[in-house]
């Protein structure tokens, strides 16, 4: 519940952020598996 609450307290922003660390997760596995594969 508190994922929620926070999410409609912060609206975009709060958003914007956990998008943003989502991308960066995503690029940081795409090159260690580049590296590897």
């Amino acid at each position: 519940m508190f994922g929620i609450w926070a999410w409609r307290s912060y609206g975009g922003v709060y958003k914007e952020l956990s998008l943003q660390e989502a991308i960066a997760k995503g690029v940081e596995i795409g090159m260690k598996k580049a590296k590897e594969g």
